[in-house]
């Protein structure tokens, strides 16, 4: 097997490992949250606002995460639009520490998940940029 190969199951393991169980539970948890807050506050109130903006920034951080895996992947990777794709890598890590503090009295390490799709994607980021760099060199 060549590097590429190489690289790819690399990126597929971090991915696995980094990416895919926060999505999971983002998803299961943020429809658990939609549904009990319309069911008993409806759609109108404050605390569903706050809820879709914290959704929304979620969405956009492990967007760009499955996103930047995906570009990592490619044979030849290039960047369109680097500033959205470190915004969301710095939003999602944000994010994490956001939650990480929040959680922070709990007894339980669960709380470290928060904190796997920032680094994941940022490794993969710094990844692909040196591939990059690498490519225009030669």
């Amino acid at each position: 097997m060549n590097s590429l190969a190489h690289l790819r199951i690399k990126l597929t393991i971090g991915a696995i490992i980094g990416l895919l169980p926060v999505t999971l539970v983002f998803i299961q948890g943020a429809y658990a949250a939609l549904v009990q807050i319309v069911g008993r506050l409806g759609v109108g109130s404050d605390t569903f606002v706050h809820a879709l903006i914290i959704i929304g920034i979620a969405t956009f951080s492990l967007a760009m995460g499955w996103k930047i895996y995906a570009i990592a992947m490619s044979s030849h990777p290039r960047f369109d639009s680097k500033c959205l794709l470190v915004s969301g890598v710095l939003t999602g890590t944000a994010l994490g520490l956001l939650m990480v503090a929040l959680e922070m009295g709990s007894d339980s390490l669960y709380w470290i998940i928060y904190l796997t799709p920032g680094i994941t994607a940022t490794a993969m980021l710094v990844v692909t940029q040196k591939r990059i760099a690498l490519a225009s060199r030669t």
